[in-house]
């Protein structure tokens, strides 16, 4: 990355974290976040910084006037030079009065291992809680490996892989994927998960020899490794999935619903007394109170979450607005008026590029507008 967009970029966090960012500041940020994945990262890492306490949530502002009495002098030609040389001292100021603690966090960054009692929640990396309650970060480029306990652990190229000499350890560890990311976790038998984000998945690092148990909140696409006396079970709030060698996808985001798709091989679906068999290009949705629902899908539509992007055809605003918290720097989508929220859109989101050309294409052919209060963002009919 450019050294000169790096600093940018750190000069605009800083002027966000003492609140003295304008609002095309703010716009620029947020086009940078979104449109860029190495600043996304470094940003996220801020904000993870201050949700944890490592930076102080009310900036040390007095601190930060002081050290900058020295440049009030300057001439007036230079002072937009001088503004952000001021947010440079700021950020300096900022790292040397935080300098300790900022150094253990850059210490257990991305796949070492934090203290389970530290009240540390890091909402914008990807976590695995062991069963034994130690947290690791996850989420690595480079490649971090880890060994505890007869447990060797290796993060690389955004998968999770491991090694347990435990062979009678069944207990189940926690793997939690946030909004704007997704992560891919290769199991001990050798099947693979790929999970979208706001993804909870629960597994063990071994197997016991009768069957192979997982559970799943959020969305996930399966590729089961055939065992023909060891079924494969996932776990949902709606119902369990039986298999013995498949791909399918299950996604559990709307609460009360369960939507299992199938590629190919073959799945049970068991809820209470119902019992579904599905064929490849078909998925059963399992709605609660309600029988469950089998039909064909399109698998563009339903797996392009995998590659970035989200297809919608004839889609309500509602259920757009659903995903892009998931997908973007947006805290809360606010739609104001009912009869927008049911008006329907047919397109695609790409994860991979600033949500304000989603927004802005939006705009040019429906009668809307957007706007944003904070993190939150506003869209409004126009009339």
């Amino acid at each position: 990355m450019d050294e000169a967009l790096k600093i940018h970029a750190e000069i605009l966090f800083t002027k966000e974290y003492v609140n003295e960012i304008t609002e095309q500041e703010k716009v620029e940020l947020r086009t940078l976040v979104s449109g860029n994945p190495e600043i996304r990262l470094m940003y996220d890492r801020h904000i993870a910084r201050i949700e944890s306490g490592l930076l102080p949530k009310n900036p040390p502002k007095r601190d930060v006037s002081a050290a900058l009495v020295m440049f009030n002098q300057r001439k007036q030609s230079h002072l937009n030079r001088r503004r952000n040389f001021r947010y440079l001292v700021a950020a300096s100021i900022i790292l040397l009065i935080t300098a300790p603690l900022f150094f253990l966090l850059r210490k257990s960054d991305f796949g070492a291992k934090l203290d389970n009692n530290e009240s540390i929640k890091f909402s914008n990396s990807i976590k695995l809680k062991a069963a034994d309650g130690i947290v690791y970060l996850l989420g690595s480029n480079n490649g971090k490996k880890i060994e505890r306990d007869g447990i060797a652990i290796n993060d690389s190229s955004h998968t999770l892989t491991f090694n347990s000499r435990k062979n009678n350890d069944y207990r189940l560890n926690d793997l939690f994927v946030p909004s704007k990311l997704d992560y891919t976790l290769v199991l001990s038998d050798g099947s693979s998960i790929h999970l979208n984000s706001s993804t909870t998945l629960k597994f063990p690092f071994n197997f016991p020899e009768t069957a192979r148990e997982i559970y799943v909140d959020g969305e996930a696409y399966i590729t089961v490794k055939t065992d023909p006396n060891r079924p494969f079970i996932v776990h949902t709030e709606m119902g369990d999935i039986k298999v013995l060698g498949t791909n399918f996808n299950i996604n559990t985001y709307k609460p009360g619903i369960m939507i299992a798709s199938l590629v190919s091989g073959s799945i049970i679906i068991n809820r209470k007394n119902e019992e579904i068999i599905a064929k490849p290009g078909f998925e059963v949705v399992s709605t609660l109170n309600h029988p469950a629902v089998t039909r064909t899908f399109e698998p563009k539509m339903t797996l392009s979450w995998m590659d970035g992007i989200f297809f919608f055809n004839h889609s309500s605003m509602r259920e757009i607005a659903d995903v892009i918290p998931r997908w973007f720097d947006v805290s809360k989508i606010v739609i104001d008026d009912n009869e927008l929220a049911a008006a329907t859109f047919t397109g695609s989101i790409n994860k991979k590029k600033p949500l304000d050309i989603f927004l802005k294409a939006l705009e040019k052919t429906s009668a809307l507008r957007y706007y944003y209060v904070g993190s939150e963002l506003h869209l409004k009919s126009v009339k």
